[in-house]
């Protein structure tokens, strides 16, 4: 356990599709004297936890407690230790294998528990007017959905700060291989029953996976030990993208990697429905039509019905869209289409444009890749400050570096 890490407060527990998940709440001694409060909400990526956000040192809960942030960390549905419990000791929810896949896309997390737990926390009387919140890797494409589709309009969300991707999916060439070979498709196939896919434990792996494995060239796998942190790192690697750039972190750190909570099992929807939308390139409903030209971001949407590129109630927000220069997971690509969409789009066409072209704000973190931008042993120097701008902004600041390199 770190014992340098932010006071748990409080803990609430939100009931949704069979399932408890936790919501919860740290403070810690300000650094300075005590400023504007913001209350700020933190999702974790699609196989981890809110641990991720404890981590190194305190992580980013410690560090924004410490600037006079109400941190809250909510773990969603696919959090690593909810879900390795759920698939490895449990039978399905509503005991229908089918309803379980459809409750696990981002469909469900768009409406249900994102909007669930900013109404827990609009009822905790110290919350500010305005609530900030940070999502990260799928949350962020969750986060963005349910933006797009008005289900955050009562909660009073002010800023917004999209980690790694928001409503564009584009991934590095050897993700798109998977993509495009419909490997997860040739699981409902050969193995119906499957609910998820763990990277801790490859001998349960379907055979359309176990196969793809074998036959994946080492040299995209971005190790080269037989340790059992490479041979993870490998197994994350084939399964979504590099999980983090390895120069960035402790040693020591990520020899904990392999022996806690921080990685867990993906569920089958959530992985599917990922697919669907790396392959179209951009949100839309769990089961929306895929495989299509790609045309113009101005005509996408054309296409498609039941897409998420609606720019309404992007308005009305301040969003940052952030990413490392080297992810290897979600390709920049992601941020920097969302990004000109969000400036092209999103702002208010009658507004003044000399602050609507300041309402979203795009900010990449020299020579980092994926979670190190969280992990990373500087990144409380490199990445944190721009964490911290984008969750606090209040109307338009000019401190702040429109589209940093």
């Amino acid at each position: 356990m770190d014992q340098d890490r932010a006071t748990l407060i409080d803990e609430r527990w939100l009931a949704i599709d069979e399932l408890k998940l936790p919501l919860r709440r740290f403070s810690a001694p300000p650094l300075q004297p005590l400023g504007v409060r913001q209350s700020v909400l933190l999702l974790h990526g699609g196989n981890t936890s809110s641990e991720l956000y404890h981590w190194p040192r305190g992580g980013l809960v410690k560090y924004l407690a410490e600037r006079n942030c109400d941190v809250w960390t909510l773990d969603w549905r696919t959090s690593a230790p909810l879900l390795s419990e759920l698939v490895r000791s449990n039978g399905p929810l509503f005991g229908d294998v089918q309803r379980e896949r459809r409750a696990f896309t981002l469909d469900r997390v768009a409406e249900a528990e994102i909007p669930a737990a900013l109404a827990v926390m609009r009822k905790t009387q110290e919350v500010t007017p305005e609530i900030s919140v940070l999502g990260f890797c799928l949350s962020a494409g969750a986060l963005a959905m349910s933006i797009a589709r008005g289900h955050l309009e009562s909660h009073g969300v002010g800023n917004v700060v999209l980690s790694t991707m928001g409503l564009f999916y584009e991934v590095p060439w050897n993700g798109w291989v998977k993509a495009e070979d419909f490997i997860l498709e040739r699981i409902l196939s050969t193995n119906p029953e499957c609910r998820a896919v763990d990277p801790f434990f490859p001998s349960g792996w379907p055979d359309p996976m176990t196969q793809a494995y074998k036959r994946w060239p080492a040299a995209w796998l971005g190790a080269s030990g037989s340790s059992s942190v490479d041979e993870l790192f490998k197994r994350l690697t084939f399964c979504y993208g590099e999980p983090y750039a390895r120069s960035r972190l402790d040693s020591a750190f990520e020899r904990r990697l392999d022996s806690t909570d921080f990685f867990g099992p993906i569920h089958l929807g959530l992985f599917l429905h990922a697919g669907q939308m790396v392959r179209r390139g951009y949100a839309a409903r769990y089961g929306a039509l895929d495989v299509l030209d790609r045309t113009r971001i101005s005509r996408r949407s054309q296409l498609v019905p039941g897409h998420d590129l609606i720019p309404t109630y992007f308005r009305n927000k301040r969003v940052t869209a952030l990413t490392g220069s080297d992810d290897r997971l979600w390709h920049r690509d992601s941020i920097d289409l969302m990004y000109e969409w969000l400036r092209n789009e999103a702002t208010d066409p009658v507004g003044d444009p000399r602050f609507e072209r300041q309402r979203h704000r795009k900010y990449i973190v020299p020579r980092y890749g994926h979670l190190d931008i969280f992990w990373g042993e500087q990144a409380f120097r490199d990445a944190y400050p721009a964490i911290h701008t984008g969750l606090t902004l209040s109307g338009f600041q000019k401190d702040f570096p429109l589209a940093a390199e």
